[in-house]
């Protein structure tokens, strides 16, 4: 059987096991003669009795984990991608219904008259193409306004994680 010093030495290099740990624990314990283990024996009872709260435990990891990967945050960038997709669309409609609407085979002086229902139409299409721009636009302005909320709340985040693990830090090594 090993001796409390190569245990301890051992313990030291951190290459004991938990059996070891647990053995060397015990025979600390045992010893109530000796000053020599006095400060690795109040070590082992601090760690034991900071166990025995179980504020946390051996699964806390796992679940803060698994919370995090499950957790699916909203990404913004699918709905600027798609204005901006809207918003060429309508540019590419507006040049179209111009280029239709101005095209033509004739010089200066020949100039061919327009009915009056294309140009209605044409006007109707150029109204809606504009407003569906204007609700585009809007659309945009809120997204930013999400964005700033959305890093807020990623900041925030941050804050509360670190302020937990100071708090269970400053308790794991008392205050």
């Amino acid at each position: 059987m090993k001796t409390i010093d190569e245990l301890l030495d051992k313990y030291y290099k951190g290459e004991t096991s938990k059996a070891e740990e647990q053995i060397l624990k015990d025979m600390l314990c045992e010893t109530n003669s000796s000053k020599k283990y006095l400060e690795e024996k109040i070590m082992f009872e601090y760690y034991q009795s900071e166990h025995d709260k179980n504020e946390l435990t051996d699964e806390f990891d796992t679940k803060i984990l698994k919370t995090i990967n499950s957790s699916n945050p909203i990404k913004v960038d699918f709905r600027r991608k798609f204005h901006r997709i809207i918003n060429i669309a309508a540019i590419i409609a507006v040049a179209i219904g111009f280029y239709v609407f101005f095209q033509s085979d004739q010089t200066i002086d020949e100039q061919k008259q327009v009915s009056q229902e294309d140009y209605e139409g044409f006007v109707q299409t150029y109204n809606a193409l504009a407003k569906a721009s204007k609700y585009i636009n809007q659309v945009d302005n809120n997204l930013a306004k999400l964005e700033v909320i959305d890093e807020a709340f990623e900041q925030l985040d941050k804050v509360t994680y670190v302020e937990y693990y100071n708090n269970y830090i400053y308790k794991v090594l008392g205050d």
